[in-house]
């Protein structure tokens, strides 16, 4: 999975941690990334291998973008995997809110 975070005004953000957990076939998962650590997704690119083959799930992944002291700057968000392998990239951007609070919510393309 992968996206990008960008600010009210459509730029791109790096520096803000991007989290995934919960359980994916029986796997405890626990992920971590950072906006602009990949720019296969674009500047402001994140990207989290969650499993090595296609794995259908639904509402056992939940993502939230986190500060660098663990607070959290999104809603949680509850995910779907497919086994399909042509369905089973899931791309989230997010985009901020909230200056004040830097508060994200996300956009989902699949």
């Amino acid at each position: 999975m992968g996206g990008q975070v960008f600010n009210q005004g459509g730029e791109p953000v790096t520096g803000i941690v991007i989290r995934v957990t919960g359980s994916l076939n029986g796997s405890a998962i626990d992920a971590f990334a950072v906006s602009g650590g990949s720019i296969k997704f674009g500047a402001g690119g994140y990207e989290i291998e969650l499993a090595r083959s296609a794995v259908a799930s639904k509402n056992t992944l939940y993502m939230q973008l986190i500060d660098l002291g663990g607070a959290p700057r999104s809603p949680l968000l509850a995910l779907e995997t497919s086994a399909d392998c042509s369905a089973n990239l899931l791309v989230v951007n997010w985009r901020e809110i909230s200056l004040a609070f830097q508060h994200f919510i996300p956009i989902i393309r699949r």
